[in-house]
């Protein structure tokens, strides 16, 4: 890494005037990969626990 910086896996071009509009070429291209990964590989929730039983509205004797 010394001396030769870092070579990213996908090249983006961040132009300036893009930059100054408030658009960022990097992060919205980092998003798309992101969501790609997601679509392919979409995890699935656990079930639900079940429901806490009923508990009186009064003092419990």
């Amino acid at each position: 890494m010394e001396n030769r910086g870092f070579t990213p896996d996908i090249q983006v071009d961040n132009r300036p005037d893009d930059v100054v509009w408030g658009k960022h070429a990097q992060l919205d291209r980092a998003i798309q990969e992101v969501m790609k990964q997601i679509e392919a590989n979409p995890k699935k929730l656990p079930p639900r626990p079940p429901d806490l039983p009923a508990y009186s509205e009064g003092p419990a004797m």
